[in-house]
C-alpha cells in the first residue's frame, strides 16, 4: 500500500510533464489545464519537498541553464511592461523554471521521461489518423496548428528511435519503433514543409549518435534506405507537396509574390528594415503588427508574425533580444556532451527547433516553449537516475 501511495505521489508530481508531451499538442483546449496543474504541484512540492530547491539549485548544470531562462524571463517581462509586448513567453518560462527548481527531481528515474516519450509518440500518430482520416482533416494538428504540431511529431518521433538503444527489451525496442512510425505518419500528414526539412538532418543526427557503434558506410546506408522507405510510402502526397513548392518558386521568378513562399519573402524583406530602425531593442510587437498589416502581398498582411524566429525576433526585440533568446536556447546542447540518450534528445529538440525556425517562429507557440523547456530543463538537472523505475 505504501509502494502504491509513492507511486500515485510521483505520478502527480510529474502530471505537467505528462500534460505535456502527450495532450496539449493533440487534444484541444488542453493547455490551460497545465498551467493550473503545474501551480498545485508546485504548492505542494514547496511544502513538503522545500528542502529539494537548494539540492537541485546544487546542480551546476540546472543553476546555469536557470540563469539563461531567468535572462530571457527579465528582458522579455521588461518589454512587455515598456511596450506592452506579449507576455506569453516569459510567463510559461517562469512557470516551467518555478516547477523545475522545486520538484524533488532524485526520486524519478530516466525512465519516467523515456517512457512518457514513447507513449507520447504514439499517441501523436493515432490522434493525426483520427484526425485526418475520420474528421477529414486536411492538414492535422487541430489542437494547435500545423507547424508547431509537426514540430513536436518530429521531436517524439526521433526521440522514439534514439530510445530504442536505451532498452534492452524487445517490447520495449518494438513500442519504441511502434511509435517512431506512427508520429513519422503523423508528421507527414501535417503536410509541414519546414519542418520536413529539418527531419532528414535531425535523423542523421539520431542515426550517428545512438547507433555509432556501426560503421558509417552502414550508417549512412540505414539512413538512406530509412529516407526512402519513407518517401515511397507517402509518395503521392509528399509529390504533390513537391510540386506546389516548384509551383511556387515559378511564381516568384515570374515577379509574382502571392505565394506562401513569396509572402515570407516579403516579411523576411520587412522584417530587416524594421530591424535596422530599431537595431538593438527592436519595435514591439505593436508596432511589428502594425507594420504588417500595410506589407503589400495579400498572403502576408495578415500574418501575426514574420515566418522565421531569428528576422521576427530581432525585429520585435532587437540585437539583444536576440542574443540573449540564443544564449538561452544553445545552452542545454553545452550541458548535454555525453553520448546518452539523455543528450540526443536535447540535441535533436535543439537542432529541430533551430531548422524550422528558418520557416516559423516555434517559439512564438507557448505550447513550445513548454516543451522546449520541461525537456532541456530535466536533462540539465543531471539528477533522475538511470535505472528502472
Amino acid at each position: 500500500m505504501k509502494n502504491l501511495v509513492q507511486q500515485l505521489e510521483k505520478a502527480f508530481l510529474f502530471s505537467p510533464i505528462f500534460l505535456v508531451l502527450i495532450s496539449i499538442f493533440n487534444f484541444t483546449d488542453t493547455k490551460s489545464l497545465v498551467s493550473r496543474v503545474t501551480v498545485i504541484v508546485i504548492a505542494y512540492s514547496i511544502i513538503r519537498y522545500r528542502q529539494c530547491i537548494k539540492t537541485n539549485f546544487n546542480r551546476y548544470g540546472y543553476k546555469k541553464f536557470f540563469l539563461a531562462s531567468i535572462l530571457v524571463f527579465a528582458y522579455f517581462s521588461i518589454m512587455h511592461v515598456w511596450r506592452g509586448d506579449n507576455f506569453g513567453l516569459p510567463r510559461t518560462l517562469l512557470t516551467c523554471l518555478v516547477y523545475l527548481s522545486v520538484v524533488p527531481w532524485s526520486k524519478f528515474s530516466n525512465s519516467w521521461l523515456y517512457n512518457t516519450i514513447i507513449f507520447s509518440a504514439s499517441v501523436c500518430g493515432l490522434n493525426a489518423i483520427f484526425e485526418h482520416y475520420y474528421l477529414n482533416v486536411a492538414r492535422v494538428g487541430i489542437a494547435t496548428n500545423p507547424i508547431p504540431y509537426a514540430l513536436y511529431c518530429s521531436f517524439v518521433s526521433l526521440s522514439s528511435l534514439a530510445l530504442t538503444k536505451q532498452y534492452k527489451s524487445r517490447v520495449i525496442q518494438g513500442l519504441c519503433i511502434t511509435g517512431f512510425l506512427l508520429s513519422l505518419w503523423a508528421l507527414i500528414l501535417t503536410d509541414s514543409r519546414g519542418v520536413w526539412v529539418a527531419y532528414p538532418i535531425a535523423m542523421m543526427l539520431v542515426v550517428y549518435r545512438s547507433f555509432n557503434t556501426l560503421s558509417l558506410v552502414k550508417l549512412s546506408a540505414f539512413t538512406l534506405i530509412g529516407l526512402s522507405a519513407i518517401y515511397l510510402s507517402f509518395k503521392p502526397m509528399i509529390d504533390e507537396r513537391v510540386d506546389r513548392t516548384v509551383s511556387e518558386f515559378n511564381s516568384i521568378s515570374k515577379g509574382n509574390y502571392e505565394t506562401s513562399f513569396g509572402a515570407r519573402l516579403d516579411l523576411w524583406t520587412f522584417g530587416v528594415d524594421v530591424w535596422k530602425t530599431q537595431p538593438m531593442v527592436g519595435e514591439g510587437d505593436i508596432m511589428l503588427e502594425e507594420g504588417i498589416r500595410k506589407v503589400p502581398n495579400r498572403m502576408a498582411y495578415r500574418q501575426p508574425h514574420l515566418h522565421n524566429q531569428y528576422i521576427d525576433t530581432l525585429a520585435r526585440y532587437g540585437s539583444v533580444g536576440l542574443f540573449i533568446m540564443m544564449v538561452w536556447f544553445f545552452y542545454p546542447v553545452r550541458l548535454n556532451k555525453a553520448r546518452e540518450g539523455g543528450s540526443v534528445i536535447t540535441q535533436v529538440l535543439v537542432m529541430l527547433v533551430l531548422i524550422a525556425g528558418l520557416s516559423d517562429v516555434p517559439f512564438h507557440h507557448t505550447h513550445v516553449v513548454y516543451l522546449f523547456t520541461l525537456v532541456a530543463g530535466l536533462f540539465s538537472l543531471n539528477q533522475m537516475n538511470s535505472r528502472s523505475s
